[in-house]
């Protein structure tokens, strides 16, 4: 393969191999990088975004530029190094981007270091950051088509939920939003897709502008950025490796993406996520009940799952958000202390409830969100050096003071001691207003996941996050088994698309954790495309209907698949996926939506799914049971709109 070449004139240096060329230039005392694969310019303006003494962004600075050889577990290759010094003011450096083209990859890794001193860096843009867009539905809180599509490119949301596990609901990137899963871009006119991700805990804040030559600009998240903050501040930023990569198949860019996440946070060991979460299923009370349970609630749906379900591998059940005890019933928010629970709905107490479940064979998890006490909390009374935040109805906690850290532990004691097999911890992504002086808000997510790790190791427990960045750095922590970071999914039609957001995750961290997408089986057929798609992703699969309301029916005849799905790769073209397969072994599983409202004509070509083109193979469709016979080749059919088919075919 054709090594990087590095071409150097007086203002600019130009790096290139067989796909990539960054050329890096200065004009009037600003520093732009351009960005062009296979002949397309796609990115440009990468740096550009801190305010430094006065809001000028690296105006006046002076910039020299070195590149050398290096090597890494990736591969090797050439880094070049742009340096940014303040001449005016005792040459002090003020940054550094570092640009990383390997030989044999199509992907660059950018880092970037900072230290900036006062003021507090702030967020600049020349021009508004925005997107000619075409929004199908909403994007916000209700659902809906979640791209936006541009005159060259489309831009896909959903996979880039806000990780504090809410959309930004914006049709216009008129701000900059912070991220730690993949950005996934569609560039038709050359059909080629380009996934933005980092490497390491750190998350990155961008803005992006619509088209090949649209501006992309990026830099550290640190903490809030949508407070004032005050001046005279000293804090050092990281950003450290932010990869970029190009494919035309978006299931190999995202496994490459997720292969170079795992290495490089080089694990201790190698985990993957539990049978019990991906083989095995269960059920939560959230959906049936919300936080108006009970212990008679809770047992009689217990009962349901062993007469009836246990036999199809249910095997565990969430007792969710209502069991704690609170200043306002039914206000989790309130929550006087995470140690205690609610006597008058549960009052036999949760460990003989608990005892109950598994004495029937079912491993229980218990939901908490431990960071967060009621004001009236005698907690805070006697601690009020745990106060982080005022946040309404209840006080965050500070996850670096020692106390806090301490009265965690005791909480997971607790429940170890009440026969608990794992926490479902929950509104995770409010510790970004728990970031320290001089520090990032995702150091305190990151030690929060930390702390959380520790205790449960210490009490032999799973976590399972809920609002949680999907960060690379999940790979050291091998008891937070499963994660979210989507919207409530409901059995609206307008929630697929926060669905398809979690399946799509799966596919770069289905090897380090399960993936829950907070999903539910109600009725049908509102819910045939969420059903079909959980079930070929084959991630953690849960149901959360009352036993009255539950399908036992469909429950029951649920395939077991194993592995995760893959997506054709004209998921780069397609708002959603359009279609998915996977094997058990014995026969292939094939699902197909019609997102539109209008029918549509289909046709599968069996070639794309691995098999003969040669050979004969009998179809049947899973939901309706019919048979359609032996087919050779392809398979052409009609979708009605808004509707699925999972199709399984064999020899």
């Amino acid at each position: 393969m054709t090594q990087v070449q590095v071409i150097s004139e007086k203002n600019s240096v130009v790096l290139q191999n067989e796909w990539l060329c960054v050329h890096c230039h200065t004009e009037k005392g600003r520093t732009f990088f351009t960005l062009e694969y296979n002949g397309y310019q796609y990115l440009k303006s990468f740096a550009d975004a801190i305010y430094v003494d006065g809001g000028i962004p690296f105006a006046g600075a002076d910039v020299s530029y070195s590149h050398q050889r290096f090597a890494d577990k990736t591969g090797e290759g050439t880094m070049f190094v742009a340096e940014f010094k303040r001449q005016k003011l005792d040459d002090r450096f003020i940054g550094r981007c570092m640009f990383h083209i390997y030989d044999e990859y199509p992907l660059i890794v950018i880092a970037q270091a900072l230290k900036i001193e006062t003021p507090f860096p702030r967020w600049i843009t020349n021009e508004p950051i925005s997107v000619d867009a075409s929004v199908g539905g909403s994007i916000g809180p209700d659902g809906g088509r979640c791209f936006i599509t541009g005159k060259n490119v489309r831009w896909f949301p959903s996979m880039v939920a806000d990780d504090m596990g809410t959309y930004q609901g914006v049709s216009k990137l008129d701000e900059y939003s912070w991220y730690d899963t993949p950005a996934v871009f569609y560039y038709p006119e050359c059909e080629t897709g380009m996934v933005i991700a980092p490497l390491t805990a750190n998350l990155f804040l961008y803005g992006f502008q619509g088209g090949h030559e649209g501006n992309f600009r990026v830099a550290p998240a640190c903490g809030d950025v949508h407070r004032a903050k005050p001046e005279n501040r000293t804090i050092e930023l990281e950003f450290d490796k932010l990869c970029i990569i190009f494919d035309s198949d978006p299931a190999v860019a995202l496994d490459t993406y997720a292969r170079l996440a795992y290495q490089h946070n080089q694990p201790q060991s190698e985990r993957t996520a539990p049978d019990i979460l991906t083989t095995g299923r269960g059920y939560c009370t959230w959906r049936a009940y919300g936080p108006k349970i009970d212990e008679k609630m809770v047992l009689k749906d217990v009962d349901f799952i062993v007469s009836e379900l246990q036999s199809e591998n249910y095997q565990w059940i969430i007792i969710d958000d209502g069991w704690e005890k609170t200043a306002r019933k039914n206000l989790w928010t309130t929550a006087v202390d995470w140690r205690l629970y609610d006597e008058e709905k549960f009052p036999s107490g949760i460990a003989p409830t608990v005892a109950e479940c598994k004495n029937k064979g079912l491993t229980v998890f218990l939901w908490m969100a431990p960071h967060q006490l009621a004001k009236s909390s005698p907690l805070i009374a006697q601690h009020p050096d745990w106060i982080k935040a005022d946040v309404g109805e209840s006080y965050l906690l500070d996850i670096f003071n020692p106390g806090v850290v301490a009265y965690l532990e005791d909480i997971f004691a607790t429940y170890a001691s009440w026969g608990v097999s794992g926490v479902k911890v929950d509104f995770i992504s409010d510790m970004w207003d728990c970031w320290q002086e001089g520090e990032t808000g995702c150091k305190a997510v990151h030690r929060y996941l930390e702390v959380l790790n520790e205790c449960a190791t210490r009490h032999s427990m799973m976590v399972l996050l809920c609002n949680a960045p999907y960060t690379p750095a999940l790979s050291r922590f091998p008891n937070l088994v499963a994660a979210r970071v989507s919207n409530d999914v409901g059995n609206d039609a307008m929630h697929n698309a926060r669905l398809v957001s979690a399946a799509l995750k799966m596919q770069w961290v289905g090897h380090l954790i399960a993936v829950d997408p907070d999903y539910t089986v109600t009725h049908l057929p509102l819910t045939k495309n969420l059903v079909t798609l959980n079930l070929l992703m084959n991630s953690v699969f849960y149901f959360s209907n009352s036993a009255e309301e539950a399908d036992v029916n469909v429950l029951k005849s649920l395939p077991r698949l194993k592995g995760m799905a893959r997506p054709l790769p004209q998921a780069w073209t397609t708002d959603l996926v359009e279609t998915a397969y996977n094997y058990d072994g014995e026969r292939l599983y094939v699902g197909v939506w019609n997102w539109d409202e209008k029918v549509q004509i289909r046709n599968l070509e069996f070639v794309r799914f691995g098999l003969d083109a040669k050979v004969e193979y009998e179809v049947t469709e899973f939901w309706s049971k019919e048979n359609l016979g032996r087919h050779q080749g392809h398979l052409e059919f009609q979708l009605d709109g808004g509707s699925c088919k999972l199709f399984i075919i064999s020899k």
